[in-house]
């Protein structure tokens, strides 16, 4: 009797590639529809009860939403003036730092008040409830700020009504209890400042990188240009970072204005040395990989030639994000609506009743409902786009003449995958969604361990939140090939799993050396085109508004984060279209004899060669080609299958 997963492929019936389609898990997607009929039920619930005016205009310490409700009509920014987020509703932030005459208060009387109830001037009042002015001879010191009923007008801008400090010393002497708040104020702050760079570079320019980047990979002959190109440029870029943020931190050190505080420049040296040692560490690693990287070219050869018959596939990064384009709007509609849900409860602070919000059961299972349906549609929409790759590019390894394929091949799989495979995707996705939801959770009490000091809970919640990181990366690959997997026989997900693990598993040799070395092309591709996007940040943002930042780190490294997104989405386009190759190539090994195969001789010497384990290299009798030592002896009826490769 043959042992598990030993039973070679067989061609169904009259196989000529991903020709005949049938629908597969189609309950699961019915399930999918109705978590979206739900979640939009919740979301017009939110849009009845739910006010978001509350998040937009802020709201003062007597629960009065600033610039909407009765006494406050006129006033519609929000200052803060304690370290818990109390804070006023005012007519305009404050343009300049008035240390003598001018003050913000909670204190809505005349005798402290000349402009009216809730202005900015409480000029009088005793050390409790204003901040002490004794012995006040700079900005950045002064005592009992933060803490009573008022606060300084202090310069600050406007960022969604409401008024964040701009000033890094005074904000800095602000928060000084809670220094957390400050660099997230200044985060912020710099966020809003430099939106429309990161909005043009981070989205723009990442994205424009990644289309340029998949058309050169196209072209014949530059693939190894780009290659090794890429891996210089990313050494390059590192350094190019590094000496930027270093050079930045002594500048700053050696302003006599002292605009930026001693942890701003520490930060900005840190970074800069750490671009240092990365582009050290890169090359490093870069000549140690020679070999691999050779061999990374010619992978990316054959997932460039892919995609050069079918070049409407490069289109596919841009349906996804169309596709979380559409699902997001709705989403964040609904999201902003629950999270001005919440109720009013009252506290007593330094002797005065402040109202703030808080949120009850009902309202926070709203909020995680809704973040489980953002896990599973946004992993519902990579899987589609998967599925659509592994279509294409099956259709183009088992055609025979490779002249009859075009962008038509591309929009037949698309129609094929959302006609028949949806299922498929929704059940795969619901996998990675239900772990992402645990780790969400974990995360959730996480934060409670932490702001309780409880250490062992922490190291514990640490452990199970590595766990399931990386169960999810483990599932994550499983549904990757077991998508192959459908679009090659049309299969559900769970025997399309099956049969795609005991694959990979009776070729592992191949399987996994191919494998981890494509990866690490993917992974130079995204880091070229999120460090050129950085890089352009800085550089853009240095010439321009540089005086009108905190700190360039900041808004460089949200621009990364959001380039590192669109890259990841093309990467993930060469990514799936190697893995489907190689699959499709050990299935054609399995299921044909050598006479019938639909791999080209170049891609058989190339998986084969570079496949083989460096002992079978040597001239040995066992030396490819000859796959069935490399799959193993167990074949049961279908080991003749193998062949000669």
């Amino acid at each position: 009797m043959a042992e598990p997963g030993s039973q070679k492929l067989q061609a169904p019936p009259n196989f000529d590639g991903p020709v005949k389609r049938k629908c597969t898990d189609t309950l699961f997607m019915l399930v999918l529809v109705c978590c979206w009929i739900a979640m939009t039920v919740i979301g017009i619930k939110a849009v009845q009860t739910g006010n978001p005016d509350r998040l937009v205009n802020g709201i003062d310490y007597q629960g009065r939403i600033c610039g909407v409700d009765a006494g406050v009509e006129t006033l519609t920014k929000m200052y803060y003036i304690r370290f818990d987020g109390t804070g006023v509703c005012v007519a305009d932030c404050p343009a300049a730092t008035d240390l003598n005459t001018l003050y913000t208060c909670t204190t809505p009387d005349a005798a402290f008040a000349n402009g009216g109830a809730d202005q900015l001037n409480c000029k009088g009042a005793d050390a409790q409830q204003c901040a002490d002015l004794t012995g006040v001879t700079d900005p950045a010191t002064f005592s009992g700020g933060g803490d009573g009923a008022c606060m300084y007008q202090i310069e600050s801008v406007d960022v969604l009504n409401h008024c964040l400090f701009t000033d890094p010393a005074i904000a800095d002497a602000f928060v000084s209890l809670n220094s957390q708040m400050s660099y997230m104020q200044q985060f912020l702050a710099d966020i809003y400042t430099a939106r429309n760079w990161i909005l043009g570079f981070g989205f723009g320019f990442s994205l424009v990188m990644g289309f340029v980047y998949c058309l050169l990979l196209r072209v014949p002959g530059v693939v190894a240009i780009m290659t090794w190109g890429s891996i210089l440029a990313v050494i390059a870029l590192f350094a190019a970072v590094g000496y930027g943020l270093y050079t930045k931190g002594d500048e700053w050190a050696a302003d006599t204005t002292n605009q930026h505080t001693d942890v701003q420049i520490t930060i900005a040296r840190i970074f800069g040395i750490a671009g240092y040692v990365l582009a050290g560490l890169f090359a490093c690693l870069a000549l140690f990989m020679c070999r691999r990287i050779r061999l990374a070219t010619s992978i990316m050869k054959e997932a460039a030639r892919a995609i050069g018959k079918i070049p409407a596939m490069i289109l596919m990064p841009v349906v996804e994000a169309v596709g979380l384009v559409l699902f997001f709007v709705p989403l964040v509609f609904y999201g902003v609506y629950v999270a001005s849900m919440g109720d009013f409860s009252t506290t007593t602070v330094a002797g005065l009743e402040v109202k703030t919000v808080t949120y009850g059961s009902e309202v926070q299972g709203m909020g995680w409902y809704l973040l489980f349906c953002l896990f599973w549609t946004t992993q519902f929409i990579i899987a589609m786009g998967q599925i659509v790759v592994a279509l294409a590019v099956v259709k183009y390894f088992f055609t025979r003449d490779k002249s009859t394929l075009g962008s038509g091949t591309f929009f037949k799989a698309m129609k094929d995958g959302m006609w028949y495979h949806m299922g498929t995707a929704a059940f795969g996705s619901l996998i990675i969604a239900i772990i992402q939801m645990i780790r969400a959770i974990i995360a959730w009490f996480q934060k409670k361990a932490k702001a309780s000091g409880n250490k062992i809970a922490q190291y514990a919640l640490c452990c199970c939140q590595c766990c399931f990181w990386c169960l999810q990366k483990c599932m994550q690959f499983i549904n990757k090939n077991a998508y192959i997997q459908t679009a090659l026989f049309s299969t559900g997900f769970c025997k399309s799993g099956k049969e795609a693990f005991f694959l990979i598993a009776r070729n592992i040799v191949r399987v996994g050396a191919v494998s981890m070395v494509s990866e690490f092309m993917i992974i130079i591709m995204k880091l070229v085109i999120c460090l050129a996007t950085m890089a352009a940040t800085y550089l853009g943002l240095d010439a321009t508004i540089g005086n009108e930042l905190h700190s360039f780190v900041g808004p460089t490294i949200f621009v990364g984060v959001l380039a590192y997104l669109v890259a990841s989405v093309f990467a993930e386009l060469f990514s799936m279209t190697t893995a489907t190759i190689l699959q499709c190539f050990i299935a054609d090994e399995e299921m044909y004899s050598p006479a019938e195969r639909y791999a080209d001789n170049d891609l058989k010497d190339f998986v084969n060669t570079h496949g083989a384990p460096k002992r079978l290299r040597k001239g040995s009798p066992a030396e490819l080609p000859h796959p069935v030592a490399l799959n193993g002896t167990g074949g049961g009826k279908h080991t003749a299958v193998s062949g000669t490769a």
